[in-house]
């Protein structure tokens, strides 16, 4: 038997999670840009890993973990994930209307070549055949749905790595209204956002990570023996794995403006500005990535250890400017 949602529209964003969402909202009636989504989710984060045996060793993401948790909790509906693999239950979900959106890592989804590690990618089933076991996906990889057994996604959503993806994580989210979006959940976001990035102690995520890899750069990037890798990689997490360009700071740029008509000390704190300026930098920055890699030269990673501390600096402002925001 299958079961579908009908009527589900499936428009391709920058980002994987705030896209997923996104369609969501459009799809129980709510014009909800992908911005506003990424936004209410907090997805705005820093993370630095140092983990030995990776591919590459070194790397980093300018985006905060459980970005769909944080946007159900912000617009006051919290969502309770279903970690455990059941096509029926998802069959139920659709059967009763709603969405499923699931959590990912990449590898196990056969449209994705060649085959590469990437937890966290968002993406929403949208049918499931129980006969054919088969399911449709939407994924901002192709404009239309992707049809695949569902083996294949049970291997994308079976990854345990924290915080970026736990196993079986999925939600089959209640329908909600255009109300949500408000001065009291855009102002729980950015709290949410401030705190993880300028009060935060955890190991993997806050901005109290960025002077370790600023240091890390010249000292053990370069000096590992696919450094090149590591500066690719880099690169890629900054301009070409679904960021919208700028390490996701451009699209908490547009997020601001639209804030800003229902906060306007927004629009008066600067915050807007900084974020622009900062997604910039992040861009100046993989642009001097890419030259090691495409020069083949770890003394690259030089200038690019200079951009960084520039980054730096602007992140300090820009959660300054915020924090500010919470203070009116």
């Amino acid at each position: 038997m299958k079961h579908t949602l009908p009527n589900f529209t499936h428009t391709v964003g920058w980002h994987c999670s705030s896209t997923s969402v996104s369609n969501v909202a459009k799809f129980f009636g709510v014009p909800m840009s992908e911005a506003m989504a990424f936004g209410l989710g907090a997805g705005l984060g820093f993370q630095y890993w140092d983990k030995p045996g990776g591919s590459p060793r070194y790397s980093f993401n300018g985006r905060s973990s459980a970005l769909e948790t944080k946007f159900f909790e912000h617009i006051g509906r919290p969502a309770e994930w279903v970690q455990a693999w059941s096509p029926q239950k998802m069959a139920d979900a659709l059967a009763d209307g709603r969405p499923i959106l699931c959590v990912t890592d990449i590898y196990g989804l056969p449209y994705y070549q060649p085959q590469v590690h990437f937890p966290g990618h968002g993406v929403v089933v949208t049918e499931i055949d129980l006969d054919t076991e088969k399911v449709a996906i939407a994924d901002i990889a192709s404009p239309d749905l992707l049809t695949v057994h569902w083996d294949h996604l049970k291997a994308a959503m079976s990854e345990n790595q924290p915080p970026m993806i736990v196993p079986n994580q999925w939600i089959a989210p209640e329908p909600f209204d255009a109300t949500i979006i408000n001065e009291q959940s855009i102002m729980a976001a950015l709290k949410t956002t401030a705190d993880a990035l300028l009060h935060s102690d955890s190991p993997d995520e806050g901005l109290h990570l960025m002077p370790r890899m600023i240091e890390d750069m010249t000292t053990k990037w370069a000096a590992e023996e696919q450094f090149g890798w590591t500066a690719r990689f880099g690169y890629q997490a900054i301009e070409k794995r679904g960021t919208g360009g700028g390490g996701f700071r451009k699209l908490f740029a547009l997020f601001l403006e639209e804030a800003a008509e229902y906060v306007p000390s927004i629009q008066s704190s600067g915050a807007i500005e900084e974020a622009y300026r900062s997604a910039g930098l992040w861009t100046e920055f993989a642009l001097a990535l890419k030259q090691v890699f495409i020069e083949k030269d770890p003394a690259l990673y030089d200038p690019a250890q200079t951009k960084l501390k520039e980054i730096y600096a602007a992140e300090i402002a820009l959660l300054t400017k915020i924090d500010r925001i919470l203070r009116l």
